[in-house]
């Protein structure tokens, strides 16, 4: 149980993934809502 827990909480989120283009899941994902936000205001 604890391995999952640091496996779910600390490990993967701070990760680097190649198909991400080498960074982590929680840079990724602020990236692409960053990107999202510009679009939805500016329409492109």
């Amino acid at each position: 149980m604890e391995v999952l827990s640091y496996s779910e909480g600390f490990y993967n989120p701070r990760r680097r993934h190649s198909r991400l283009g080498n960074v982590s899941p929680d840079t990724y994902q602020k990236i692409h809502q960053k990107s999202l936000t510009h679009i939805e205001v500016f329409g492109r």
